[in-house]
């Protein structure tokens, strides 16, 4: 099966190959954080005050994330890029170094990307997610089911 794009298909695709990691998760960021936070906003089968928990829950967690990713895809994209321009990594015969030092770049930002998972996300999410919730959200002391204001799950709707 061959897929023909004309010109302009073809352009877009090249520009979104040449964004950077650091352009690509605030892409990324902004599609989850639009699109996770209106979806637990307009959610039918819960309650107002579940649907408001769960859209700013939402919205805290993938501003951290996003923080997060963009921060650890930007330092390994310039890591990457120096350990070329100070010969730290040796340049491939046939390549230029710019564009050598790009791809370089952009591994590291993955690599890093990756450990910021580790490192930083898994840890600290839900930790920084109940001090933001809580300031926003108390809980209801008498509810045995932990639920938010008293609020509970409609299973049946």
């Amino acid at each position: 099966m061959v897929v023909r794009l004309g010109a302009g298909a073809t352009n877009q695709i090249l520009k979104m190959a040449n964004m950077t990691p650091t352009t690509q998760r605030v892409i990324i960021g902004a599609t989850g954080l639009l699109s996770h936070t209106t979806i637990d906003a307009l959610n039918p089968y819960v309650d107002s005050e579940t649907r408001k928990y769960a859209a700013v829950r939402s919205a805290v967690k993938m501003t951290i994330c996003t923080i997060s990713g963009v921060l650890t895809r930007a330092i390994g994209q310039k890591m990457g890029e120096y350990a070329v321009k100070n010969a730290m990594v040796k340049v491939p015969e046939g390549i230029s170094k710019a564009v050598f030092a790009n791809s370089v770049g952009k591994t590291f930002a993955i690599f890093g990307a990756v450990a910021s998972i580790f490192i930083m996300d898994v840890p600290f999410i839900n930790k920084i997610l109940n001090v933001v919730m809580n300031k926003f959200f108390k809980k209801d002391k008498n509810d045995d089911n932990n639920a938010v204001n008293g609020s509970k799950v409609n299973v049946n709707a």
